[in-house]
């Protein structure tokens, strides 16, 4: 059996990465699709939703990975880092039992915070995507026969005829 030591967890951390990061980072054209207006199709809004339920039962699997699907890696990592280390801590024969306990209560912790704060980041991922940034409003022509507006948009008081 494998004895879980820090080079031991540090090892299958460097292996995971680079797949979970392969996994989790957007694509250059959907970084472009965030800048363009959103489109009028509101199914398109629809496919990019994340279900909060998926997100909970990839929480419940594996700590971290909830968040990953929902769009948030920071938080996936940071979650997956404090369980692994947690873990790390309990299983470890090195530690005292006082070490083996926090870490532990730490893995456990984490785990639970995992499964309850994944759906809620699913929806934070789904009202960020929901919120629609107007146009600006096109500038009148100056022959347009548009009424001049103040700051706070109401009409500028015109003088009378003849008056400066």
């Amino acid at each position: 059996m494998v004895r879980l030591t820090p080079r031991v967890s540090l090892a299958c951390l460097l292996v995971a990465a680079p797949i979970l990061v392969a996994g989790a980072q957007p694509a250059a054209s959907s970084l472009a699709a965030a800048a363009r207006p959103p489109m009028a199709d509101s199914g398109a809004a629809e496919r990019g939703r994340k279900s909060p339920w998926v997100a909970g039962a990839l929480a419940y699997v594996f700590p971290g990975a909830g968040h990953f699907y929902a769009d948030e890696p920071r938080r996936g990592w940071l979650v997956m880092g404090l369980a692994g280390l947690g873990a790390n801590l309990a299983l470890n024969d090195a530690g005292s039992r006082e070490l083996a306990t926090g870490g532990a209560v730490l893995a456990l912790g984490t785990y639970v915070v995992s499964i309850v704060d994944a759906p809620l980041a699913a929806r934070r991922t789904n009202a960020r995507r929901r919120r629609v940034v107007a146009p600006p409003a096109p500038a009148a022509a100056p022959d347009s026969g548009a009424i001049p507006r103040n700051r706070q948009g109401t009409p500028h008081a015109q003088p009378p005829n003849g008056a400066p």
